[in-house]
């Protein structure tokens, strides 16, 4: 007796254990399916929910760890981020949340930043795919942290 499994509107017949063989087209079928439904969840490019420290008074580009796109594949990112940034010997909080917008057109890699407040940290990035950042100088900065995460749209 099989059980029937439904991934988005396609049902599969998909075999239980002890039954006669023959079933390698449906369960072949079905892995599929699920595999093209996880894709939308997370794709190959995507990064999923990632926190750093960045620092504080920075007047040269530097990279963000971990948050770089492999431009052969991807042609577009969006990433969610929050930057908490403690200053005042602790006495100051300041939280940023935004979304950077990156696209690549072949040659160049830009990006489009949309944000809620000001943190001091600025965004930019660079040909390789790398979003890099600066930031301010805050009296007596204790930290600064930032959760990211993106999803890609992949060359076809």
């Amino acid at each position: 007796m099989s059980r029937q499994l439904q991934i988005g509107n396609k049902v599969f017949n998909y075999p239980d254990t002890g039954d006669n063989p023959g079933w390698g087209e449906d369960a072949t079928a079905w892995a599929q399916a699920v595999t093209t439904a996880l894709e939308t969840v997370q794709g190959t490019n995507d990064i999923p929910a990632t926190t750093t420290a960045l620092a504080n008074n920075v007047a040269v580009e530097t990279p963000i760890a971990g948050l770089s796109f492999n431009l052969v594949q991807v042609r577009r990112t969006t990433i969610q981020y929050v930057v908490v940034r403690v200053f005042d010997a602790g006495a100051t909080t300041i939280t940023e949340s935004g979304t950077i917008i990156g696209d690549f057109n072949g040659t160049d890699f830009s990006i489009t930043v949309e944000t809620t407040d000001d943190s001091g940290v600025t965004f930019n990035s660079n040909n390789t795919g790398q979003i890099t950042y600066t930031s301010d100088d805050k009296t007596d900065s204790v930290s600064i942290t930032m959760t990211y995460e993106a999803k890609t749209i992949d060359n076809p």
